[in-house]
Order: C-alpha cells, then structure tokens, then sequence
C-alpha cells in the first residue's frame, strides 16, 4: 500500500523564498534594586508569626504529617524573607541582559527570570515584527521573578520574592522594543 503522506496536503508548508536574515542585539540593563518599607516588615512579621501558630496548632492538634510539614515550610519562606527585608538596604542595582534574535520576519526576545506575561504581552503588541516570542531564562545575567508596577500592591509569592524594584518592568519592555526596532 502506498504511503499517503505523499498525498496528503500540506496547508502548513510555506512556499517561498524566506527572509533569512539573522540579526542579534544585547543590552545590559541596570534596573531599580527592590527596597522595603516599614510596612512590608511589619507584614512579613505578622505572616512568620501566623506561620508560627499554625505550626503550633498541627502539632498539638496531631496535624498529619503532611499538615505540619506544610506548616514549617511556609514558616521558614516568612522567616526567611522576613530576614531578607530586615537587611541594610543593597545600593547595587540588579542587572538584567535583554537580547533580541531576529529570524527572518520572526524577532526572538531573550532574557533571564520568570517575567510576568504582561511584560511579554506588552512587548509582543509593540514589536515590528510579524511573529515575536518572548523567553524567560533565555540570557544571562539576571534572573528571578519581576513582577508589573502594578502587582507591588498586591503581593504574592512572586512580589514577596523578587528582587527587582517598581519601574523594572517597564524599562524592560522599554528597551526590547527598541532592540527589536534596532534589528528590523
């Protein structure tokens, strides 16, 4: 029997000629370094101390062992961040590299960490190109969660941890752009 993949259509094949042109750029930004307030102390406090009592509670009330290993976890997270913030404020600012790849009419964007996807997002609406794909751990230095100007106020375990300050994201979908521009 004849194989029918030579029969078959084949709608995702692309005729040509490609654009082939391959181009890369890089920046090393330096970026504002997350500072903490009176207020993200006393809330650090008040976490490692529930923390506390909820570890208290497993045990005396014969939690599982899951239960209590679960509550010691979230306690030494608290605790540990709670030290981190206690810190004598960092003046080095946090450097991050942004690159850009173009392939053709597709522009790779490439950098370090777990950035929120409205960075992405932001970055792909404004890009020149026809397809943009943004790529967290895909460059070095940097590194960790950066969360949007926006979710400082909310915090979640990506703010509480992060080391970058308010204004980082936007710097960096600020200059992908413009590295994506630089390349077209």
């Amino acid at each position: 029997m004849e194989s029918t993949a030579l029969q078959a259509k084949q709608p995702y094949r692309v005729l040509g000629p490609h654009d082939a042109t391959l181009k890369y750029a890089s920046k090393m930004l330096v970026l504002p370094r997350r500072t903490y307030t009176k207020e993200d102390i006393d809330r650090m406090t008040r976490l490692t101390a529930d923390a506390d009592k909820k570890i208290a509670a497993a045990t005396q009330a014969g939690g599982s062992e899951w239960e209590r290993s679960q509550a010691a976890a979230r306690q030494r997270r608290w605790a540990n961040l709670l030290g981190r913030y206690k810190q004598p404020a960092n003046p080095e600012p946090v450097r991050l590299e942004v690159a850009v790849l173009r392939i053709g009419d597709m522009g790779l964007v490439l950098t370090n960490g777990e950035l929120f996807a409205e960075i992405g997002a932001a970055v792909k609406k404004a890009s020149p190109f026809k397809v943009t794909m943004f790529c967290g751990y895909g460059s070095n230095p940097g590194g960790g969660y950066m969360p949007t100007r926006a979710e400082y106020a909310f915090g979640s375990y990506e703010v509480d941890g992060t080391s970058y300050g308010p204004g980082a994201a936007e710097r960096v979908i600020d200059e992908a752009i413009a590295l994506l521009k630089s390349v077209r």
